[in-house]
């Protein structure tokens, strides 16, 4: 990542953690009843879930947020979304971005310089995009729930 997300909330890595799935779960409650392979997709925020594996307490899922910028992307047509692979621990309540944009295991702490040229904290700053594009969702989805007429 080439910039810093600023951070004044948990003082530790579980805490956003925690937060994030509970964030995640006012989206997906639904996310531990589904089957491999089985995708939800919340239109308003253009976010895409699709389950990986399912086991009795651990879900892994690919998470795809699309970007409403593609028009100016021209022809670096593959930054249109962002994709994350996701642990959900439900009996720990907690979810971490274990993978983004195809490139895995992601360190909680690296030395820089690097090959891949990842920041010392790339794992904090993945678990607070995850927290930006969350929130995000929730507030749109609350917009779209508002305007939605009942019937």
């Amino acid at each position: 990542m080439s910039h810093t997300l600023p951070y004044f909330g948990a003082a530790t890595p579980t805490a956003l953690y925690e937060a994030n799935y509970r964030r995640f779960i006012k989206l997906f409650a639904e996310v531990e009843n589904l089957s491999p392979d089985k995708s939800i997709v919340l239109l308003s925020s253009q976010i895409e879930l699709r389950i990986i594996e399912q086991h009795k307490y651990t879900t892994v899922v690919l998470f795809t947020k699309r970007l409403a910028a593609q028009q100016w992307l021209g022809r670096h047509g593959h930054y249109n979304m962002v994709e994350m692979e996701l642990r959900v621990c439900h009996d720990a309540r907690v979810i971490e971005v274990i993978a983004y944009q195809g490139h895995k295991p992601i360190a909680s702490a690296t030395c820089y310089p690097n090959q891949q040229m990842l920041q010392v904290d790339e794992k904090k700053q993945l678990n607070l995009l995850l927290k930006e594009i969350l929130e995000n969702a929730i507030r749109l989805e609350r917009q779209v729930s508002r305007l939605t007429p009942c019937s």
